[in-house]
């Protein structure tokens, strides 16, 4: 394969990387959504009618009582009885409509990598944001670049670039883990809303996709540019 070739081969590999990479950092990677558990309701529910009420409002409800049954009381013991009583209403009323509660959604969160950045920085999270920013933009964006640039330059500054790139190199993966602890941080984070009201789901986006399928080819096209380039610089050793 005549060298021509290979170059044309490495610049579509690095040029298919980037478009690779602009959906996968603007599209939708994770969604989180909350949905209704009905067990979890009627356990916030029982909870909520189990709380001593104040003693202003025992005492305007006592008038409405019958004080044969209800006069008797204190206020703990009448609070305790009024609490069980609205208590057992709504868990009838929560069991008849458990198919109806069960798995609606009240949240939805639609995750990208940039909408990540910029939320991090609004809310002055400024370390996590440009680490993500550098990892999952800066460095991808400019090995590519360096590659193309070390391809069109002659022998000597296409080796000094070369060079340059294999100094970096410990950082070539930095992308992909980090996204990776990422997602598995959001997916993590989808289990604590497990038996409360609302129970979090979450699911992978086309971002993600296209994310993965970014890293299969930048490493695809770091191979074929840097047997090119090496190539290229033994050539005038």
């Amino acid at each position: 394969m005549s060298f021509r070739t290979r170059q044309c081969i490495s610049v579509v590999l690095i040029v298919v990387t980037l478009a690779l990479l602009y959906p996968g950092l603007t599209q939708n990677a994770l969604t989180i959504r909350g949905v209704l558990d009905a067990g979890g309701v009627a356990g916030l529910l029982e909870r909520t009618t189990a709380a001593q009420m104040p003693a202003d409002q025992v005492a305007q409800v006592r008038p409405y009582l019958n004080p044969v049954r209800f006069g008797t009381m204190n206020d703990a013991q009448l609070s305790e009885t009024i609490g069980l009583m609205l208590g057992a209403i709504a868990k009838g009323k929560i069991a008849g409509a458990e198919k109806t509660i069960s798995n609606t959604t009240v949240y939805e969160q639609k995750q990208t990598i940039t909408v990540t950045i910029r939320f991090l920085f609004e809310n002055k999270s400024y370390l996590a944001g440009t680490l993500i920013f550098l990892f999952s933009v800066c460095i991808p964006i400019g090995k590519a670049l360096l590659f193309l640039m070390a391809l069109f330059l002659s022998p000597k500054p296409a080796g000094a670039l070369l060079n340059f790139i294999n100094a970096i190199g410990k950082w070539s993966m930095a992308d992909v883990f980090l996204v990776a602890i990422y997602t598995a941080y959001l997916a993590a984070r989808s289990s604590e809303g497990v038996g409360q009201a609302i129970r979090f789901q979450t699911e992978y986006g086309p971002g993600f996709y296209w994310f993965a399928a970014y890293c299969v080819f930048s490493l695809a096209a770091q191979q074929a540019a840097t047997a090119l380039l090496r190539a290229k610089v033994a050539q005038t050793a």
